[in-house]
């Protein structure tokens, strides 16, 4: 009788789970058919975002609103692993879908894996971001790429030779936060991809963000141009200072005394003699203690705490250099060979920024930088390697320790202007990190005839054609390090300047528009008119930076010795400067359209003045209408101001 009790209690126990069971079950699948009947949908005024779902899952769309073109994918990341294993969004577990006036959030699961897409439109901005976010939730995980929502469309291109260029589909460019993500794109399908060579630790996320936007037929660069202007941590604006090396320090160290003496001469000259706006002084190679724990030397008993002080009679900030490799030459040598009396970490023979001791080290030491000497300029050259591992590291590779310490230090000063130095390549994506990086090669080397200042010029901008231009077409010529003015004591060569040489250096070198304007000039070395010159043409970049913002190149590549420059424009006003670095006279035929990408109905007519014209330079024209042909006289610079003719407009 007992055992029968038992057995009916049994029957009703599982009756009742079955029920339980069956009912967790049909909401479950009422919900998937929920999660399946709903479209979500973000309007802007030129794009659209549309997630739906049909039999095979979700769709993403991408609109823009004007031409209609589209991005589809079905696919919103794919996920590897070291064993080889590779899951895409198909092979998770759809848990939520939440929508709010500018996102719409999709929460993912499977055993250990937890994982969370944002779809970002920013209507104002006129572009959207697609955001990935992977948790470990028990176990550690061991991937080996991330793939951000790979799709296929038609003849789409990667634009740039250099890891993380921008990829184009029609009227859309996509640009990756990431700077070291892989971009592809081949028969139609593109992909963006991130190496993972550590494994992801329980309770830790993995974050990645690209953004997609669009752009007008002949707008591209103007386009990409503004929307990292809009994203980027600090919009582009001049940062006029004086920079110690070449000068005071050139592989060799130096005083607060003569620290001291560079900034009131500077200020002196510049500021209060000749009203230019000067934001600060860098101090390079040559300050600190040279044990590679970048403390400061003897020759600064009082820290820069005196030299704040002195800089801030001329309104104007410090700035430092500080080298995650540990620098060059027998500086470099000395500070490594300390590194084995810290613990800090060496790879190929340079401190390795990913090392957790260095790295621990030179992060407590930056914020320090920051919080107690006040310092708000930084030039951090050499960051290492991209794709090797320190054992026991936390990061991927110096680069991605770079990336994460600078995140650090945008948020203990979000005002700071960071110059990335040497190992950077011409990839918009620096941008979302970096105020400017390096055009590359060399700090100062000589190229084609002429004296040895227009051997300079032609070499600086033959780096640029060669290493931006070509290589990342779409990186803004505005953020650049171009190795600045240089006219000081310890630069061989360029020691010595006719008055000529010098203006033109200045003028070729402001036209450019970069925003990082380095001064690696010694003061004894300046005339009266040298400081004339130098003070007109920083002024003029100030009052222009609107226009300089656009600026790009034009012409050819300087080594050919063809006339080339640089050129910007803007609603109300247009830069045009021309440098012919040949010995021989040349004709630069100058098409605005090409030359100025002028938008659709813009003005084709234009009023010329010249702000500047070197003193064997030769006629030039007071009105173009369209095209005109500019005679250049041997390394002859010029720099055109042009003003829309009465406001006609060309069909």
């Amino acid at each position: 009788m007992q055992n029968k009790i038992i057995k009916q209690s049994i029957g009703v126990y599982c009756m009742r789970a079955l029920r339980v069971i069956i009912l967790s079950v049909f909401i479950t699948l009422c919900l998937v058919k929920s999660l399946q009947a709903k479209e979500y949908q973000l309007s802007g005024k030129n794009i659209n975002i549309l997630l739906s779902n049909n039999t095979k899952g979700l769709l993403l769309c991408f609109k823009n609103n004007k031409d209609n073109d589209v991005i589809k994918t079905n696919n919103l990341f794919e996920i590897s692993f070291n064993s080889g294993i590779k899951l895409t969004e198909k092979d998770f577990n759809l848990q939520a879908i939440k929508q709010d006036k500018e996102t719409i959030t999709i929460n993912y699961i499977r055993n250990n894996i937890k994982v969370t897409t944002i779809l970002t439109l920013y209507d104002q901005a006129d572009f959207a971001r697609y955001e990935i976010r992977i948790t470990a939730a028990n176990e550690p995980l061991n991937m080996s790429l991330v793939s951000l929502m790979p799709f296929k469309t038609q003849a789409p291109f990667v634009y740039g030779s250099v890891v993380s260029s921008p990829i184009i589909s029609d009227s859309f460019f996509i640009i990756p936060e990431n700077p070291l993500t892989n971009t592809t794109a081949y028969e139609g399908g593109v992909t963006q991809k991130i190496v993972q060579a550590i494994p992801l630790q329980p309770a830790h996320t993995l974050s990645y963000k690209t953004y997609i936007g669009t752009y007008e037929s002949g707008q591209l660069r103007r386009h990409v141009n503004q929307f990292l202007n809009v994203v980027r941590a600090r919009p582009y604006h001049p940062y006029l200072h004086y920079n110690s090396w070449l000068d005071i320090g050139f592989f060799n160290p130096y005083t607060e005394k003569q620290a001291l003496l560079r900034i009131e001469q500077y200020g002196e000259e510049l500021v209060n003699k000749r009203g230019v706006k000067l934001n600060g002084y860098l101090f390079d190679d040559g300050w600190d203690n040279l044990k590679g724990n970048w403390g400061f030397s003897a020759n600064f008993p009082n820290e820069f705490n005196k030299l704040k002080l002195a800089a801030e009679k001329y309104h104007a900030a410090l700035g430092i250099w500080l080298s995650p490799w540990g620098g060059y030459n027998k500086p470099r040598d000395i500070r490594v060979s300390h590194a084995a009396e810290f613990g800090y970490e060496i790879m190929d023979g340079k401190l390795a920024l990913s090392g957790a001791n260095y790295y621990a080290n030179f992060h407590k030491r930056i914020l320090e930088l920051i919080k107690q000497q006040n310092i708000t300029m930084f030039k951090l050259d050499g960051t290492g390697n991209a794709d090797k591992v320190i054992p026991g590291s936390p990061f991927t590779s110096d680069f991605a320790a770079a990336i994460h310490m600078i995140s650090d230090m945008r948020k203990a000063n979000n005002k700071l202007y960071i110059n990335l130095t040497t190992g950077t390549q011409a990839t918009p994506s620096w941008l979302f990190y970096a105020d400017s990086i390096w055009r590359g090669g060399d700090d100062v080397n000589f190229y084609g005839p002429g004296t040895k200042v227009q051997q300079w010029l032609t070499y600086r901008d033959a780096e640029t054609y060669r290493s931006v231009v070509m290589k990342g077409p779409l990186f803004p010529l505005n953020s650049l390090m171009l190795h600045g003015i240089i006219y000081a004591k310890q630069a061989k060569y360029l020691a010595r300047q006719s008055e000529q040489d010098f203006a033109d250096q200045v003028w070729s070198y402001f036209a450019s528009g970069t925003q990082l304007q380095e001064l690696y000039i010694t003061p004894e070395l300046l005339s009266d008119n040298n400081w004339h010159v130098l003070a007109t043409a920083a002024n003029w970049a100030r009052e222009n930076q609107a226009i300089l913002f656009d600026s790009h190149w034009i012409g050819s590549d300087p080594t050919k010795l063809a006339i080339y420059g640089w050129a910007a424009w803007s609603n109300n006003k247009s830069i045009i400067s021309l440098r012919n670095p040949s010995d021989k006279l040349q004709v630069y035929y100058l098409d605005l359209q090409h030359d100025l990408e002028l938008p659709a109905g813009a003005p084709q007519s234009y009023q010329v003045s010249l702000n500047y014209i070197s003193k064997n330079g030769s006629k030039k024209p007071a009105k173009i209408n369209k095209s005109a042909l500019v005679t250049l006289a041997p390394f002859e610079t010029v720099v055109m101001l042009l003003a829309p003719d009465n406001g006609k407009k060309g069909r």
